[in-house]
């Protein structure tokens, strides 16, 4: 399994905030299995800039590696971000360099305010514009989203749909999780971690209702593990 949504990087967003912090919590992926990680700090383009963002992302990431053999087994950490949606992202060819590893794939999170047409069009024109695959970040989130809305973000708009976790061991959402894994309509896993305590690393949580569909799980590996393959 690779999770593929983390802020474990440390002291770059409201994620980890030492190396202490990041190496307990990577201690713990690789002790759940966890092959490949991307570490997706949160980048917001009204307080940031690309440059900026990339600056602080390579000097946590070295002051990661200094360490990293303190963990056992380590992962294979690739970099890339969760974008935060902002209107005009579309013709941002900034946007590129937000990318997960050297892959077209971009992590997008969706305004957590009310949707309307133009956000699923500005998804949609991220593709047509851009040429990147759009990944939408934890789509178990926005279920209380307007249906059509929702449904043509994740079935018209050709993005890929991320799921955290917790969306698979949650009351409120397992069962349209288990809906949308089963018809293929789910394509990453990710844990969302940003600490140890009230958001560690728990993607042995849901493995249990993920097996239970097994040929949609080997897709979301393959295709996970493609992300890394160049950066291997």
């Amino acid at each position: 399994m690779y999770d593929i949504h983390t802020h474990i990087l440390p002291n770059t967003d409201d994620g980890s905030d030492s190396v202490e912090l990041s190496l307990k919590m990577l201690r713990e992926e690789a002790e759940q299995g966890i092959k490949g990680i991307v570490l997706t700090p949160h980048f917001y383009a009204d307080s940031d800039t690309p440059e900026g963002f990339m600056a602080r992302r390579a000097k946590a990431k070295k002051e990661l590696d200094s360490r990293i053999h303190e963990v056992g087994n380590c992962p294979k950490l690739i970099l890339g971000a969760e974008v935060h949606f902002y209107p005009g992202m579309s013709r941002s060819e900034s946007l590129r360099e937000l990318t997960i590893g050297s892959t077209d794939h971009i992590l997008v999170e969706m305004p957590f305010r009310t949707w309307n047409r133009n956000y699923v069009r500005e998804i949609r024109d991220i593709g047509n514009n851009l040429n990147l695959q759009v990944v939408i970040a934890h789509i178990d989130r926005y279920l209380d989203r307007d249906k059509d809305l929702l449904d043509e973000l994740i079935y018209d708009t050709g993005a890929l749909m991320q799921v955290n976790a917790e969306g698979f061991t949650s009351r409120r959402t397992r069962r349209r999780m288990q809906r949308l894994l089963k018809e293929g309509s789910i394509h990453f896993i990710g844990s969302d971690c940003h600490n140890m305590t009230t958001r560690k690393p728990d993607i042995q949580d849901a493995l249990k209702q993920l097996r239970k569909a097994e040929k949609a799980l080997e897709q979301i590996c393959v295709r996970s593990s493609a992300l890394f393959t160049e950066d291997i």
